[in-house]
């Protein structure tokens, strides 16, 4: 019996289809006489062996990444509901707050190397770090809010913990690497 695909299984071939087309349809519609430049020319080979495999690493794919793995750790300990337990969801959260005005209180401090040299807030170290911390934070929360509902107690529970993410959002991660080559690709060909 033939089950229908996921959502997500229906995404990520689109993604993975339009990825592996992309240096074929550059090369025909370069061919074709229209402005863009191919990947299979000498310079888009270069392109696509030198910058190909760090394009799926972009910062936004990153960040996505961090995410995912997060929000696996936090449905790993039951932090979704389905293991809550009052005291240890609020002493998670009080550990969130702190972290929150740690945070708060090295970007204020007017020598802080948090913010710009000009002394704002834009550009500066403290956003462009801000997506990271703040995944690493609710990781953090997920594993105080694991000890203490015994969810993760001893090493093998704590490797489960960190693969968490990994494990259950597995193709969303692979979509947000794939999506951000398509976007390099689709940058190097079009500018």
């Amino acid at each position: 019996m033939k089950t229908k695909p996921s959502f997500i299984e229906v995404l990520l071939s689109l993604v993975a289809l339009s990825a592996a087309v992309l240096p074929f349809a550059s090369w025909l519609l370069n061919l074709m006489g229209l402005p863009v430049r191919s990947m299979f020319s000498d310079e888009g080979l270069r392109w696509l062996f030198l910058h190909g495999a760090e394009s799926m690493c972009s910062y936004g794919a990153m960040v996505g990444i961090g995410f995912f793995a997060a929000l696996g750790s936090l449905m790993f300990v039951g932090f979704d509901g389905s293991l809550y337990r009052r005291t240890p969801f609020l002493i998670s959260l009080f550990f969130a707050a702190l972290i929150d005005a740690l945070l708060l209180l090295a970007m204020l401090h007017p020598r802080s190397p948090l913010i710009s040299l000009t002394g704002s807030l834009w550009p500066s170290p403290f956003l462009h770090g801000l997506p990271f911390a703040l995944c690493i934070g609710l990781q953090l929360v997920a594993l105080i809010y694991g000890l203490l509902v015994q969810r993760v107690c001893d090493v093998p529970s704590f490797v489960s913990f960190l693969c968490a993410g990994m494990l259950r959002y597995a193709p969303w991660m692979a979509c947000v690497a794939l999506c951000s080559f398509l976007c390099s690709g689709l940058r190097y060909v079009l500018l």
